[in-house]
């Protein structure tokens, strides 16, 4: 009887230490860690903002902790929401993603995944949600993990007392759970990583379950001139030819 209580304690002990598929851990590291810092790339709300609408600035690189202070100590809107807009980083002679075709031509992998979790907080300073993707068909190259996790910068969620809004127009709707997601990563960002470590909205198309897609606001998705694609059969259709 003894054994077998050492024997069950043993199993409910591994069961819960071992992530269930489909939990995003509530930190998420890349090789370079916030720029070879060693901090978190990822924290998760709940470990990020305590119930005070408090900081754990031990988490964050102290360029972000200013950032991240404004925002929680800014007075909400009238609908309880602390506001934050869009975050922009220039590159040096970034490469033209200003189409459909031309980033294709830019990416060195391309996927299409399903959604099968998703978890809000902070990447480095900027408000979101990172979507744990399972992939499904692999375009170009090879993934090199059967799940990944995406960033997109646009969340409502709680924050203390309050909630935060994040917005940033570039982006379409971000999908539901259990909705798809055809990934382009930049060749200069291809890095192998769980997380990929993705720069802007020209590296993801969300593919809805009415059928629809959801593009990068002001991207060229035509197939031909005056001719663009709607329908995510019509987009993966048009792929599998440009990829062939």
């Amino acid at each position: 009887m003894r054994i077998f209580q050492l024997v069950l304690s043993s199993i409910l002990l591994f069961l819960f230490a071992v992530p269930a598929v489909g939990e995003i851990p509530l930190q998420l590291f890349t090789q370079n860690g916030f720029e070879s810092h060693g901090f978190p790339d990822w924290v998760d709300a709940r470990l990020a903002v305590n119930a005070d609408r408090q900081l754990e600035t031990q988490l964050f690189h102290e360029l972000a902790i200013s950032r991240l202070e404004d925002l929680l100590s800014g007075e909400p809107n009238s609908d309880g929401c602390l506001e934050a807009t869009e975050h922009y980083v220039s590159e040096v002679n970034s490469p033209d993603r200003s189409s459909l075709a031309k980033a294709v031509a830019d990416s060195s992998l391309i996927f299409k995944g399903r959604i099968i979790d998703r978890a809000f907080g902070f990447r480095w300073s900027e408000p979101g949600q990172v979507l744990e993707v399972e992939v499904v068909e692999e375009l170009r190259g090879a993934a090199k993990h059967p799940r990944h996790f995406v960033f997109v910068p646009v969340a409502r969620f709680p924050a203390g007392s309050f909630e935060i809004c994040k917005t940033d127009d570039r982006y379409s709707r971000p999908p539901e759970v259990g909705e798809e997601v055809v990934l382009l990563v930049s060749s200069r960002r291809d890095t192998g990583e769980k997380l990929l470590r993705h720069q802007d909205a020209t590296e993801m198309v969300f593919l809805y379950a009415d059928g629809t897609v959801g593009y990068p606001i002001g991207w060229d998705h035509s197939s031909s001139p005056g001719e663009t694609l709607v329908q995510k059969s019509d987009l993966l259709s048009f792929l599998s030819r440009l990829l062939s």
